[in-house]
Order: structure tokens, then C-alpha cells, then sequence
């Protein structure tokens, strides 16, 4: 709640971080680096509450961890 103000539910929070005294850590999956076009939406829940971006502008602005954090419904090798 100190992030966002929301007690549940998904929010997508996006901060000015040269304000803040501290550092909100992304982590982004390399599924989404791979995405063709170069763009991805950002939100859960209300179309119109959805950001979309580009995703060399998100991640040189966001600077997130990038790594292989997802997988498909048909891989065999997830229990």
C-alpha cells in the first residue's frame, strides 16, 4: 500500500524516480524483449486503464532486470 495506495488488485505504477529516495526494482521477461512489433501493454482489468509503450523505451527508461521468467502451456519441464 505504501507504493501504490491500493490494497489489492493489479496497479501499474509508474514513478518519477529522481523524486524518490528510493528505487522500485522491475523485473521484465525476455519473452517481452523478443515481442514483434516492439511494443507491449502495461495494467490488468480496464481497457482504457492500460498503458501501452514500446519496449526499448520502457526498458531504457525503466532500466528493469530482464530475464527468463516465463513459459509456455505446452512445456513439459514445469511441474
Amino acid at each position: 500500500m505504501l507504493m501504490s495506495g491500493f490494497l489489492t488488485c493489479l496497479t501499474t505504477c509508474m514513478f518519477n524516480h529522481a523524486a524518490l529516495d528510493w528505487c522500485l526494482q522491475v523485473i521484465l521477461s525476455d519473452a517481452i524483449v523478443k515481442l514483434e512489433p516492439d511494443y507491449f501493454w502495461l495494467g490488468g482489468g480496464e481497457v482504457d486503464l492500460k498503458l501501452g509503450i514500446k519496449t526499448l523505451d520502457f526498458t531504457q527508461i525503466v532500466k528493469p532486470f530482464i530475464t527468463d521468467c516465463t513459459y509456455s502451456s505446452d512445456d513439459t519441464t514445469v511441474c
